[in-house]
């Protein structure tokens, strides 16, 4: 029994002998470090690959953006993402450039992004100034395309129709009666309280969201626009007059507001902007007609806005296919043979 204990007691003491000389061994450590050096190749190679996979991903979209770029026609974005293009657009424009823009009104802009807004506003006054022929070609604030702008922008969507086939009665009735007791006073009278009593609807449906549509046309424009050029109080003392009117119009409760507070803010504001505007040499031409596009032309290059039915607001578009550029021109000799560039008071029923 002794004997066993100990050769068990060798074999052990022998085993331990041979893992410390293994331990110490350089054999081990050669193994030992081998393993870690293929450890820090693979970890090299495994970044490596991470980086050229990275520089691949990045060249084939700098590649995409590239071919975007080179394309006549692509797709900007939905209003009012695609502003800062169009002041980017006018940037380009050099003296004597001949520059369009048919918009359906002149304050575009100025409630969504009302630095773009006064940002393009500035710019085309200093073109202008400069030499360029700016033409603006937009509705006349006292014709119909301009109020129905206004309705369709006040009175919700789904309840349209009813309202608009109730207005078609209404002036049926008027031309059917042969007495003609009602005057053009009275029968817009009527109309007005048809079209106020869908605005109550629609603003009853989401009451928050047409107090925050008047919160943002309450806000103000009046803000320092540059470095104080003669340009910038000019256009200062403009917006301290919008903001006046905005006042003016807005000033009651929101349940005391009517749709007609709003046209005759934009009506005014209209009017403000055409005699700045007209007052640095830009040609205006007050459309009674529907316009099919927005648009900024600047030579050869535009920016195309198309109303859809399917989004909220209209979609833009940069081209520089010459299509575009010629049928722009088109619509623009159109209009300057059918509308005189002199505002002439219509009716807007």
């Amino acid at each position: 029994m002794e004997n066993n204990n100990i050769n068990d007691t060798g074999k052990v003491s022998k085993l331990e002998r041979v893992c410390r000389w293994l331990w110490s061994s350089k054999l081990y450590k050669l193994i030992t470090n081998s393993a870690i050096f293929g450890m820090i190749i693979t970890f090299a190679i495994f970044f490596y690959q991470e980086y050229e996979s990275a520089k691949q991903a990045k060249d084939i979209v700098d590649n995409l953006v590239y071919v975007q770029k080179s394309l006549s026609t692509r797709y900007l974005g939905i209003f009012p993402n695609y502003l800062n293009q169009i002041n980017e657009l006018l940037e380009t424009a050099q003296p004597n450039d001949t520059i369009v823009i048919f918009e359906d009104v002149l304050y575009y802009g100025f409630i969504s992004k009302p630095q773009e807004f006064k940002k393009m506003q500035k710019r085309l006054i200093s073109l202008s100034d400069s030499g360029c022929h700016v033409t603006m070609a937009y509705y006349n604030p006292e014709g119909r395309n301009f109020k129905r702008m206004i309705i369709d922008q006040y009175i919700a969507t789904d309840i349209s129709a009813q309202m608009d086939q109730e207005r078609r009665a209404l002036v049926r009735n008027h031309e059917h009666d042969r007495n003609r007791y009602r005057g053009i006073r009275e029968l817009k009278a009527q109309d007005s309280v048809i079209v106020d009593k869908y605005f109550c609807i629609t603003r009853a449906k989401d009451p928050d969201k047409f107090k925050k549509s008047v919160d943002d046309r309450r806000r103000l424009l009046t803000a320092p626009t540059g470095n104080g050029t003669e340009l910038d109080i000019d256009l200062e003392k403009l917006y301290v007059k919008i903001d006046s009117v905005k006042s003016t119009w807005l000033a009651e409760d929101y349940d005391d507001l009517c749709i007609h507070d709003f046209e005759n803010m934009y009506r005014e504001i209209s009017f403000l902007m055409g005699d700045e505007y007209q007052k640095h040499g830009i040609e205006l031409i007050r459309l009674d007609e529907n316009l099919s596009i927005s648009c900024w032309l600047v030579a050869d290059k535009a920016i195309l806005a198309f109303p859809s039915k399917y989004a909220t607001d209209e979609i833009g578009f940069y081209s520089h296919d010459p299509a575009f550029s010629k049928y722009i021109k088109t619509m623009l000799n159109g209009f300057r043979g059918n509308y005189s560039k002199i505002d002439v008071k219509t009716e807007y029923y």
